[in-house]
């Protein structure tokens, strides 16, 4: 297997035919087999969906004319990244990419043609990206517009800090363990992690780790989520006895903490429109000795899935 080529096909679906990189990734890595690999895949999709504009411009100006077939201008951005972002040896970026392309002959000669004058002309085409402010900043141009309209001190330290990767932040289970025990727990291990003032759950790793290596991960100790998404459960706050709804619920972190933090809610039903994402739901409900009511179907049409029976409490993510 060559993982290049599987990051490849995820940003295919992504950059052609619309699919969130959550959902193309959940699909693709569940073939893959080795933890390594998947962080590996993972690093890359990532990567160059973040780095894209910039990524995109060095790309443009390495092609005579634009590159029509999809798969392959997205194994050229896997390549482009590697060399410019990641610690992979530039021998190695070079050839696992090039031969990620051996299918198709002339994308092989391509492709290898790509990455080696990338590298010949590297200063300069990272000068030329540098005076682009979309590959500057590798952000879309109207998105740079309305951040430098509504923050104009402040624009390019955001734009800067967006692209940053997060931290690997932990939501420890609360009622199995207290953080402060479960954060001697990492510290055996040699993990190092520090609390958040500001969200009684959250643990922030001094540096990301496998999950297998979390103490307790497999019994439900801890789950990862971000600190923002951490805060939703508190802020609904459901109480004993309330029927609650979680719509747009996969992958489950939030479904999860509701019912870690109140254990005698009547009912959680948890919506999603996407039946293969819903199984990811089950299955961290089951590791976390957790259980919901799930339902596969499309928030926009309750009259499908809704019994008539109302609910105390929703929860709603919305990207409107």
């Amino acid at each position: 297997m060559n993982t290049r080529l599987v990051a490849a096909r995820v940003l295919t679906e992504v950059l052609q035919h619309g699919q969130s990189l959550t959902a193309a990734l959940e699909s693709a890595l569940q073939t893959v087999e080795s933890g390594k690999d998947q962080a590996f895949i993972q690093a890359l999709c990532y990567g160059v969906c973040r780095y894209f504009h910039r990524l995109d411009f060095i790309l443009s100006e390495l092609l005579d004319k634009p590159l029509k077939d999809m798969n392959i201008k997205a194994l050229a951005l896997v390549g482009l990244y590697q060399l410019s972002f990641m610690r992979v040896k530039p021998h190695a970026a070079v050839s696992e990419t090039v031969l990620a392309a051996r299918k198709k002959p002339w994308a092989k000669s391509l492709v290898n043609a790509l990455l080696r004058t990338y590298q010949r002309e590297h200063d300069a085409l990272e000068l030329k990206a540098d005076r682009k402010p979309t590959a500057a900043s590798s952000h879309p141009d109207w998105l740079i517009k309305q951040i430098t309209r509504d923050w104009p001190e402040q624009a390019q330290v955001i734009l800067l800090e967006n692209n940053r990767q997060p931290p690997m932040v932990l939501r420890v289970n609360l009622a199995k363990n207290g953080r402060d025990s479960y954060l001697q727990r990492l510290n055996k291990q040699g993990i190092a992690a520090a609390s958040v003032d500001f969200c009684s759950s959250a643990l922030i790793l001094d540096n990301p780790v496998p999950v297998d290596c979390l103490p307790g991960f497999a019994d439900g100790w801890v789950s990862v989520q971000d600190t923002a998404a951490q805060l939703a459960a508190g802020l609904l706050g459901a109480e004993a006895g309330q029927r609650v709804l979680d719509v747009c619920a996969a992958p489950g972190g939030k479904t999860a903490h509701i019912l870690e933090q109140q254990a005698q809610l009547k009912e959680l039903v948890a919506v999603d429109i996407d039946a293969a994402r819903m199984q990811r739901v089950s299955e961290n409900l089951q590791r976390l000795g957790l259980s919901a009511t799930l339902v596969v179907g499309d928030a926009e049409k309750p009259q499908d899935w809704w019994d008539g029976r109302p609910f105390e409490r929703i929860l709603l993510r919305s990207e409107e």
